[in-house]
């Protein structure tokens, strides 16, 4: 985060992503203590993002945290309002539902509602992103100095967001994929291929190629979970 901090201080923005692993102690101990004079001193706007959990109860426990460590000032309506360098940016689980319990939250705890920014990204495609096969696609291991280390996602309020760690290889065996440590199986047997590296493109498939991919069988295992609301919702209409 400090680097962070650092290196977008010229543009005057920079949004600070909590939940990596744990949001409160991001929030209490690293921006509101370590950081915090960083923070205050920053040329611009600070976003402290966290991107899981509850959004109604985290888009307000963060914004009594930070007031807690920077400050508050009172506006005419009465209402609590964090210093201008600082705000919260909730880009998780916004939509028309949730927006207005999100700020009637903050109205019941003394909270301006111009304390948090909103975004939504998801929520535009009729719910129907890569959460519906509950996908997502993180960084498993960086190589500092010669030396590789498992990095990985793991949210404390979220542990469907935990992303695998390590180097990893892709086989299948007996019909079924697995994604195991890449030193434990040999590289004829490694699926996975290299597409990208150091921004350079290695391998680009032709379209016609990844449709066909697409449309091959796989085990109901691997999506039964993903579809099963899917079902019982056509059942009770149905009923």
């Amino acid at each position: 985060m400090r680097n962070m901090l650092e290196v977008h201080a010229p543009s005057g923005v920079v949004l600070l992503l909590t939940d990596t692993y744990d949001h409160e102690n991001a929030v209490k101990n690293i921006i509101g203590r370590e950081l915090a004079e960083v923070v205050r001193n920053f040329p611009g706007l600070v976003g402290v993002r966290p991107d899981s959990g509850d959004v109604v109860q985290v888009t307000a426990e963060t914004t009594e945290w930070l007031m807690d460590s920077f400050g508050y000032t009172t506006n005419s309506k009465g209402f609590k309002v964090l210093p201008d360098y600082v705000r919260v940016v909730q880009g998780d689980g916004v939509n028309r539902d949730s927006l207005p319990r999100v700020y009637a939250e903050l109205e019941r705890r003394g909270f301006s509602a111009e304390n948090a920014i909103f975004g939504m990204g998801g929520g535009l495609l009729q719910h129907c992103n890569r959460d519906t096969m509950n996908f997502g696609q993180k960084a498993s291991a960086v190589c500092v100095n010669g030396e590789w280390r498992g990095i990985a996602k793991a949210p404390t309020g979220d542990a469907m967001k935990a992303s695998k760690r390590g180097r990893l290889g892709l086989r299948l065996s007996q019909g079924e994929y697995q994604t195991v440590p890449r030193e434990s199986i040999s590289p004829e047997e490694n699926i996975l291929q290299p597409v990208f590296r150091n921004g350079k493109l290695l391998r680009k498939w032709d379209f016609s190629e990844l449709i066909e991919r697409s449309e091959r069988e796989v085990p109901e295992s691997y999506y039964a979970d993903a579809i099963a609301p899917l079902h019982n919702d056509a059942e009770l209409a149905l009923s």
